[in-house]
């Protein structure tokens, strides 16, 4: 029998459903919390048409979406790409463009950059925002100069 990584994953959370997974900041996962995110994400992409053999590309910072949307890609038995967040929008359209990644989780605060290139990524087709705010806005980081900033 082949297996992957999914099913890897799969045998640990039946032995330890109960268990920490991932911890980033205050944000705590047990491993079945983990599988049921990954396996509703997987559900979805599998909905929208993507399958084995797909890309998947994972344009986020490093968190617990990152995981879980490199599982739900195991268990479609597609591949993950990594797009570096500080990748400007001609880095962006040829990395999605050469790697045919066919969906897309993202941070909304790349979200910008990603409107900026969608229009030549004909095969790009799921794009998931994840983070706080409207993906269709600017997300700005706070100015430095406290005297800047709004109560």
């Amino acid at each position: 029998m082949e297996r992957n990584l999914a099913d890897v994953f799969e045998i640990v959370v039946d032995a330890v459903p109960d268990r920490e997974a991932l911890v980033v900041a205050d944000r705590r996962l047990t491993f079945a919390a983990l599988d049921e995110r990954a396996n509703r994400l997987a559900q979805h992409l599998a909905g929208a048409g993507i399958g084995a053999g797909d890309h998947i590309a994972a344009y986020l910072y490093n968190g617990t979406e990152f995981v879980e949307t490199m599982l739900a890609a195991f268990k479609l038995r597609a591949a993950v790409v990594n797009v570096n967040y500080r990748y400007v929008a001609a880095e962006l359209a040829y990395v999605l463009g050469d790697s045919e990644a066919r969906a897309i989780v993202y941070d909304t605060r790349f979200a910008t950059t990603l409107a900026d290139v969608a229009a030549d990524l004909p095969q790009l087709g799921p794009r998931l925002a994840v983070g706080d705010g409207d993906p269709r806005e600017l997300h700005l980081p706070p100015p430095t100069d406290p005297d800047l900033a709004t109560p």
